[in-house]
């Protein structure tokens, strides 16, 4: 890596999504190490919907895993709306015909934390490409 520590590799607001409070604070640890400002970690989807409203987001980390269908189509047209960057972690593929599929990052358990930062940073320089972006 040339002229960024890991410190600051990140360098953006990500909002996590993720309701086993211990895997969230697991998933905030690695990317605030690189640099990244937790924005929140959220248990629900309904609780990430109100904070995108509120608060300026670079990109969005989500267990696909948790989601049913009817959340995943409200969710994944939000992002779409907002061309909000974001990653799915998930134990198992998510299916081609899942309206989250198309077009977002999806990353299967388990991964490194080098891995999960470098798809961060990743989401960040995407959200920064794509400014201005609707509130």
């Amino acid at each position: 890596m040339t002229g960024k520590s890991r410190s600051s590799f990140i360098d953006g607001r990500v909002l996590i999504v993720e309701e086993q409070r211990e895997t969230g604070e697991v998933i905030c640890e690695c990317l605030r190490s690189a640099g990244a400002e937790i924005v929140a970690l959220v248990p629900t989807f309904a609780a990430a919907l109100q904070l995108l409203l509120r608060e300026p987001v670079d990109a969005v980390i989500f267990d696909a895993d948790q989601i049913s269908d009817s959340e995943a189509i409200l969710l994944a047209e939000e992002l779409d709306t907002r061309r909000m960057p974001s990653l799915m972690l998930n134990g198992e593929p998510v299916p081609a015909g899942s309206p989250l599929h198309e077009g977002r990052a999806e990353m299967l358990w388990p991964f490194s934390e080098v891995a999960l930062q470098e798809m961060v940073r990743g989401l960040v320089q995407e959200a920064r490409r794509r400014l201005p972006r609707p509130r």
